[in-house]
């Protein structure tokens, strides 16, 4: 399957464009999110699905208000996709329309559903964000 032209993040358009390696886009840098223009910018032939992962990730971040430092970015792409490259059957799972279609019947919202199913202070597991 080709990288998707489009995707609707939070209930906003985005574009999704790849770029040759030229200037700032180079093999360090796989990936850029521009959030005035709504639009994510990907490396080609690089990972172009971990990049886009990760790139997805800035966007919930800052939609989210996380305040997620660019390490945390990385570790939660790395992550994830681990998760999903060796148990592909979840991202069936979590497309799995279980009622009526909505536009919340989405891999990020099932993500975010379980989050918020757990009513733990995430200082108890080690870890606390500063403010």
């Amino acid at each position: 399957m080709p990288l998707p032209k489009k995707l609707t993040l939070f209930g906003i358009p985005w574009k999704i464009k790849l770029f040759k390696p030229t200037g700032w886009l180079s093999h360090e840098h796989r990936g850029m999110t521009v959030f005035g223009a709504k639009e994510i910018h990907i490396l080609q032939d690089s990972n172009e699905k971990s990049t886009l992962l990760h790139e997805l990730i800035h966007v919930a971040e800052e939609m989210t208000s996380a305040g997620l430092t660019e390490a945390q970015v990385v570790a939660l792409e790395r992550g994830l996709w681990n998760i999903f490259e060796t148990n592909p059957q979840l991202l069936t799972y979590f497309n799995e329309r279980t009622t009526k279609p909505t536009n919340n019947s989405t891999i990020v919202q099932a993500i975010l559903e379980l989050g918020r199913s757990s009513n733990d202070d995430p200082s108890d597991h080690g870890y606390e964000r500063e403010i």
